[in-house]
């Protein structure tokens, strides 16, 4: 199975792993204390371009929005997951299309997650979750095809002649020797897979250690980016090999934990969890930008979480960091360098990146 040198199948061993990493990591503590100042945080700065927070218009109330793309003309598609809907806008944030409604219909939507834009093939890729399968529709929004699946997808990528879907970690859980991301061919047959599970022995870490976030980049390498516990990152190539890992380990002269070294009793201990990956997307250049940040407060007064975007290359190399204004949920990046935010109160927002 792909992948299988990701993961360690023992959660004593892991657990031994951790306790090495942590012992390096008061080292590396020690270090930033005598050399911080070269660790320093780079800003990066933004300038505010719109704020799409419509009050009259429904085409603009997003209901827990789970996915945003991009395409080469600058075309918006959201994923309002709780509306049953895909919401399309111009690069000036003006409304264009609806794709979908609620139900279990061709082209009807329960609560989808996902969704990849094929410009080549002028396609539009859809994971409608709760009716467990992908719809595909042309640009336009016509309906083109379906696909049946036996698990509800969270993420989809399309890779010729392949479908990669992120499945839903909850019914991988129980399932031995299962993937949580399956490899399905045009015909919609499952061929293989690869990212095993990872059991713990508690059921919360199992869910928290297992939620991933995957996209495509600009070199049609796979990324994928644990949201929780792990803090790490994954470069497949294009013959699915795993081509380079990286953890983003600091920020303002900080050592990130993995989270992972503690025990989770209840939903209160959920709040342990220091570091979370909210979103992912990349510039022109193919450099990754992490929407991410710790529970504690910045000197402002309030608090990272969502608010800031890290900056890497494919190489692991930090390269810079922007501040939001306000918590941020979803983001993408346009050829012109424009950022394109979803906030916590799902509004949409632009941005033009400086520098």
């Amino acid at each position: 199975m792909l992948g299988e040198d990701i993961y360690l199948s023992s959660p004593s061993l892991y657990k031994f792993k951790m306790k090495l990493k942590n012992f390096f990591s008061i080292i590396f503590l020690c270090f930033l204390s005598v050399y911080g100042k070269d660790f320093g945080e780079r800003l990066i700065h933004i300038e505010k371009k719109f704020a799409m927070d419509k009050l009259n218009d429904s085409n603009y109330f997003f209901y827990n929005p789970s996915d945003m793309k991009i395409d080469s003309k600058g075309r918006v598609y959201i994923v309002d997951t709780l509306n049953s809907r895909i919401q399309i806008f111009n690069n000036d944030g003006i409304y264009i299309r609806t794709i979908g409604r609620f139900g279990n219909g061709p082209g009807e939507f329960n609560r989808p997650e996902g969704i990849f834009i094929d410009e080549v093939e002028g396609k539009m890729y859809v994971c409608d979750t709760r009716n467990y399968r992908i719809q595909v529709y042309s640009l336009e929004g016509k309906l083109i095809s379906i696909y049946k699946l036996k698990f509800a997808p969270l993420k989809i990528i399309v890779r010729f002649p392949y479908m990669y879907v992120l499945a839903f970690p909850h019914q991988i859980m129980n399932m031995r020797g299962e993937s949580l991301i399956k490899i399905i061919d045009k015909s919609g047959k499952v061929k293989e897979g690869f990212l095993p599970f990872l059991k713990t022995e508690n059921m919360y870490t199992n869910m928290l250690c297992n939620l991933l976030l995957m996209k495509l980049d600009k070199k049609n390498n796979i990324i994928i980016a644990n949201q929780f516990c792990l803090n790490r990152v994954l470069i497949f190539d294009k013959r699915n090999k795993l081509k380079r890992k990286f953890q983003i380990l600091y920020k303002a002269a900080q050592w990130v934990g993995t989270g992972y070294d503690f025990s989770i009793k209840d939903e209160k201990d959920l709040n342990k969890i220091a570091f979370i990956i909210a979103d992912f997307t990349f510039d022109k250049n193919n450099n990754i930008y992490f929407l991410s940040g710790n529970i504690k407060k910045r000197r402002d007064g309030l608090f990272e979480k969502g608010r800031e975007i890290y900056k890497y290359n494919l190489e692991g190399k930090y390269l810079g960091t922007i501040i939001l204004p306000i918590s941020g949920r979803l983001i993408c990046i346009d050829n012109k360098n424009n950022l394109f935010l979803i906030d916590r109160e799902f509004i949409l927002r632009k941005y033009k990146i400086l520098n």
